[in-house]
Formats: C-alpha cells, sequence, structure tokens
C-alpha cells in the first residue's frame, strides 16, 4: 500500500503541473468510489434504447470532448514519466467506470468503479478526469431513466491508442426508478474544457 500511495502522490503531482488534477486530495476522497462500489445500473434492469441511438451518440461525442483532453491528453503522458517497469505502464490496463449524471444539467452524481484496473492510482486518474470533465450540458430526454439520471459504463485504457474512446461506453436507460438512485453529487466543475476529436 506505501508503495502504490507513492507513485500515486507522483502522478497526482505531476497532474497537479499540468492543472489535471484538481481533485487530487489523496485516497480517501475517493475511498467509496473504489472499494466495494455497487454499480446502481445493470444491464437487466435496462430497456433497449432504439431510436435514442443518435441522441446517444452525440452526447457521447460531446463527453468525449471533455473527457479526452484531461485523461488522454495529460494524465495518460503524466504516467509516461514514470519507469517503463512501474505497474501503471501496462499497456493492456483497463479501468471500468460507472458514471451517473444529472438529468438537468449533465453533471456529475455519483462514480465507481466497477472493474478496477488493479492499480489504485489509475483508477483514480480515471475518475478524476471525468469529475473535473462535468458537467457536459443538458442530456437528451431520450437517455434520462425515470428517475432523472443518466446511467452509464465506460471503460478506460492505459493504451492511448483506446484511452478513453465512446466505443467502450454502455448508455443504459432503466425500465424504473432506481431504488438505489444517488443524491448526493461531487461538487461539479465549472471549468472551461477545450475539445478534442482524437481517442
Amino acid at each position: 500500500m506505501r508503495n502504490s500511495a507513492l507513485v500515486l502522490v507522483f502522478v497526482l503531482s505531476s497532474c497537479r503541473e499540468q492543472h489535471a488534477c484538481r481533485h487530487a486530495s489523496g485516497i480517501e476522497h475517493w475511498r467509496s468510489a473504489i472499494e466495494n462500489y455497487v454499480p446502481h445500473a445493470k444491464p437487466s434492469d435496462e430497456v433497449a434504447l432504439n431510436a435514442a441511438q443518435v441522441p446517444i451518440a452525440r452526447y457521447l461525442s460531446r463527453m468525449h470532448e471533455r473527457i479526452h483532453p484531461i485523461f488522454a491528453e495529460q494524465f495518460l503522458p503524466a504516467l509516461d514519466k514514470l519507469p517503463a517497469s512501474s505497474p501503471l505502464n501496462a499497456i493492456d490496463m483497463s479501468t471500468n467506470i460507472e458514471i451517473i449524471l444529472d438529468g438537468i444539467d449533465g453533471h456529475v452524481i455519483e462514480r465507481g468503479v466497477i472493474k478496477s484496473s488493479g492499480v489504485t492510482a489509475f483508477d483514480i486518474g480515471v475518475l478524476d478526469s471525468v469529475e473535473r470533465a462535468s458537467p457536459f450540458g443538458v442530456p437528451p430526454s431520450e437517455i434520462v431513466s425515470p428517475d432523472g439520471h443518466v446511467y452509464m459504463h465506460w471503460e478506460f485504457w492505459r493504451n492511448p491508442d483506446f484511452a478513453c474512446s465512446t466505443y467502450f461506453t454502455h448508455p443504459i436507460l432503466l425500465r424504473t426508478a432506481s431504488d438505489s438512485a444517488p443524491h448526493e453529487s461531487p461538487v461539479p466543475s465549472t471549468t472551461p474544457r477545450g475539445g478534442s476529436e482524437g481517442r
């Protein structure tokens, strides 16, 4: 754990230099999102999106435009400063997270790891990138679940060719309001971010 903490400090410090980790307050800030997180949306609860595919694709593209500069252009390059033998440089590493957005303005209400990379610092880098990119703007009504939230699972990769590509997203429209729907949200970022069309 001590070695992981030291690596985390290095990565977050490197990101701070590039204004990439506003919430780099340590593991405690992220504990509930990385330890025993239980997803609120499960594929078995979803309904077919069908005609919503086009507005969903547009919204995911908008999200990607805000996440990519932080995750793929700042966080991943910071990892390149680590030794090649570092666990954070395992090219096939990925983290799958659940993202829950407010259905009104698209800010992050909750986020958590549903499949860890096995490296805490990488998982936190993924969560931090999404939280900093928020809010994402008004979601299309077609993807807002009955409880007023937008749910999706998104896999992030260490491989820069995959990074945060929307190919690895799975939006979920719930049949009914989730009994475990979150009510509190992380502090949303209000800092405008530049966009990028790359992966």
